[in-house]
């Protein structure tokens, strides 16, 4: 069993998803926090970030993993 999107997708008529991600600027309002403490959380959680050409990038589930709400 094949889903439609992997189907369309081994057909070519429909491009990968690319993942989501945020810019500093977008994260440190999001989450209300400076730069310094949005680095901390990326380099010691392990944070997935992308470098494409001077700006930073953030994977957004990640991030929205570890600073969302709780689920209880």
């Amino acid at each position: 069993m094949y889903s439609k999107y992997h189907f369309d997708l081994a057909k070519g008529t429909t491009a990968p998803k690319e993942p989501e991600y945020y810019t500093y600027p977008e994260a440190m309002e999001k989450y209300g926090l400076t730069r310094d403490q949005l680095h901390h959380y990326l380099k010691y959680h392990n944070i997935t970030r992308v470098k494409k050409g001077k700006y930073t990038l953030i994977l957004c589930s990640e991030l929205d993993s570890l600073l969302g709400s709780p689920e209880i």
